[in-house]
């Protein structure tokens, strides 16, 4: 008996984890093409107000990463480079904050023109602004530089335009002479600044530039309920801020979260969020989202990395396939397995994965991901003379079959499904077919850099800075919007959707939507 209900409670925590059909449990979902294999029927319209908002999650501070939302099991996981400000006893007078208090490095300027210049600057008349101001400045420089003097005329003009307010030269020079120095405490630099007679107005407009906080940031995958939104887990981790490369995806495989920090690989248990494994990486973080193929898990950070996915173990590393933003997508050729890079350079990579060796590259680049159909790769470049183009690949090479020239920056990633592509990015929508590239319609539209899902035969975007929830029918035989609704979205981040409930990122939170069309949409 005990062994039956051990089986039972094993069965049922393997359910609880294992993807199911319609989890999106990765960038891009299942496939990594955009494209959503779900029965639920999604409503084709909604009111004005947009779709009902079934549920938000915790807050998050602002500016902490562009990384997607992925959903599987029934909960929806997202990677957060999450910022806060630690307070700090002691004070620095670093170069930075001199900077902001109107130093600069007197080098060898001689003494006569070093004092003319200051008494010239205490005589400018403190209302004197814009083009006026200027003209003061050039009249003064051309008189009284000599021919000699010339290589300092860039740095008297930044010290004029600071103005008669600026903080003088021989406080500056105290400044500079205990630049970096730590002082343990306000109290101690308080007495520094008595001692050496800094004046009131003076000390105020220091202790102004100089922090008190220091800036810090946690590597934190954060767990919630698909029904409410409610916080199931959360881990975390020491990690640096990094708005930018801060931002990978997770992927969710077989009872494991992969995600990309901004020190560290980590790979944390699904169902509770306990660690696995945490492995340094040798070339800092990334915006790539793991891909797992076999017994490995591939990452580009920096470079491409393969990692054992138990372990963590670094199995290899390529340094010719670089990027911090493209993830890789998976190829198969009879038995082997390969990983391709659209990657820095211009360059379109394919490597064998269990190797680490190229095989082959090809003309690409860029930060958007490659989608494979078959023995077919169709990639959005940053290359205006290549644009979108699809490529027949083989083990010895990568064959042009058609590209669509495009001055766009090619950041979002193509929906690659049947014989139809889908590519919103820059400033139009695009429907194109994928035996010959021929176009079957495009529309004008700022979608920026999120990448774009499909699900139930309709095309679910983010547009307008991020400020937009746009739908549009997937049909190649003409363009057709269904709807659109505001949106207080980031500029960055892709939706996710899974049994009709779609996960979007918004500035500070997460936020979920019922669109089943059975929910009254």
């Amino acid at each position: 008996m005990k062994i039956f209900r051990s089986i039972i409670v094993t069965c049922l925590l393997f359910t609880a984890c294992a993807a199911q059909a319609n989890d999106f449990p990765q960038w891009r979902g299942h496939n990594r093409a955009g494209a959503i294999k779900d029965s639920v029927s999604i409503a084709e319209s909604w009111t004005s107000k947009g779709p009902g908002m079934s549920w938000e999650s915790e807050t998050f501070p602002q500016k902490c990463g562009y990384g997607s939302p992925v959903i599987a099991g029934g909960q929806a996981f997202l990677y957060i480079n999450w910022r806060s400000q630690t307070e700090v006893p002691y004070r620095r007078l670093t170069k930075e904050i001199l900077r902001r208090l109107r130093w600069f490095d007197q080098g060898e300027m001689p003494a006569a023109l070093l004092a003319a210049m200051e008494k010239a600057r205490a005589e400018l008349p403190p209302n004197l602004l814009g083009r006026a101001l200027e003209d003061r400045i050039d009249t003064w420089i051309e008189k009284n530089l000599g021919k000699n003097d010339k290589r300092w005329k860039s740095v008297i003009s930044k010290r004029l335009k600071a103005g008669p307010d600026a903080t003088p030269l021989e406080v500056l020079k105290k400044f500079d002479a205990v630049q970096d120095h730590e002082f343990p405490s306000q109290e101690s630099l308080d007495a520094w600044f008595e001692k050496n007679d800094i004046p009131a107005k003076l000390r105020e407009r220091a202790l102004r530039a100089i922090p008190t906080t220091l800036d810090a940031a946690q590597d934190v995958l954060l767990c919630v309920n698909l029904k409410d939104g409610k916080t199931a887990w959360r881990y975390s981790a020491a990690g640096k801020l990094e708005e930018r490369t801060g931002s990978s995806t997770p992927c969710v495989h077989q009872g494991r979260v992969y995600f990309l920090g901004t020190t560290h690989a980590h790979c944390v248990d699904q169902q509770n969020g306990k660690p696995l494994w945490t492995t340094e990486l040798p070339d800092g973080g990334g915006a790539s989202s793991f891909l797992v193929t076999g017994e490995k898990a591939m990452v580009v950070a920096r470079h491409l990395l393969a990692f054992d996915k138990e372990t963590g173990e670094i199995l290899w590393q390529q340094p010719g396939v670089r990027s911090r933003d493209s993830s890789p997508a998976s190829w198969n050729h009879g038995e082997t397995s390969y990983a391709l890079v659209n990657g820095d350079g211009k360059r379109f990579s394919c490597v064998d994965t269990q190797t680490g060796e190229i095989v082959w590259t090809a003309r690409g680049g860029g930060v958007s991901s490659p989608v494979v159909s078959g023995d077919i790769a169709v990639l959005h470049t940053n290359d205006d003379e290549l644009g979108l183009v699809a490529y027949k690949l083989s083990t010895t090479g990568a064959r042009p079959l058609w590209n669509i020239a495009r001055k766009s920056r090619g950041a979002a990633s193509p929906i690659v499904t049947g014989d139809t592509i889908y590519l919103f990015g820059g400033d139009e929508a695009l429907c194109v077919a994928l035996r010959d590239g021929s176009i079957h319609w495009r529309h004008s539209k700022k979608v920026e850099i999120t990448s774009p899902i499909l699900a139930d035969g309709k095309i679910i975007s983010i547009a307008s800075g991020g400020r937009q929830l746009w739908t549009l029918r997937a049909s190649s035989g003409a363009f057709e919007e269904l709807s659109s609704s505001r949106l207080a979205g980031t500029r960055c981040s892709s939706p996710a959707m899974a049994d009709g409930r779609l996960v979007l990122r918004l500035a500070d939170r997460l936020a979920g939507f019922d669109l089943r069309s059975s929910n009254g949409n």
